[in-house]
């Protein structure tokens, strides 16, 4: 939680990236830890005042991906449960692309994650549009693929 507290309030993003850095090695422990202060990362930045970049998001974001295809699957868990609490601009056309891919060993997780950004803002036409038009964009690259 301290190292969570820090990082929320350090006005430079090099203590992001050491834990994002942890979140992506080899070390399972590590990666549990780092996972752990993500989390508590982002509850502490939901419920702040203060504005954050999107950098900071776009960065945690990405790496909770990654994590989409963890081999531990608390880790893996853990990432698909924190996705819905992100801006869905940064997360759900990858998540798209990681379903619509055959055979990605993330798709179950994905999938998961997937269900539960629509659920938290299944309201928003925003986010439906979003999802359409990264739809779109799948299948317009899949017939350029296939044209080539």
């Amino acid at each position: 939680v301290l190292i969570a507290e820090y990082c929320s309030i350090s006005t430079d993003y090099w203590c992001l990236k050491e834990i994002l850095k942890r979140l992506a090695c080899g070390n399972v422990t590590q990666r549990k830890n780092a996972a752990d202060v993500i989390s508590e990362l982002i509850h502490i930045s939901v419920k702040s005042t203060k504005v954050v970049s999107g950098p900071f998001w776009q960065d945690i974001g990405n790496q909770l991906l990654e994590c989409l295809g963890d081999e531990d699957h608390a880790i893996c868990t853990q990432a698909s449960s924190l996705l819905p609490l992100i801006d869905p601009s940064l997360i759900l056309p990858t998540l798209v692309r990681y379903i619509c891919s055959t055979g990605d060993p993330m798709k179950t997780a994905a999938s998961n994650a997937f269900a539960a950004v629509l659920r938290s803002n299944g309201q928003s036409f925003e986010v439906i549009r979003m999802l359409l038009d990264s739809l779109s964009n799948l299948c317009e690259t899949s017939v350029n693929l296939q044209g080539s």
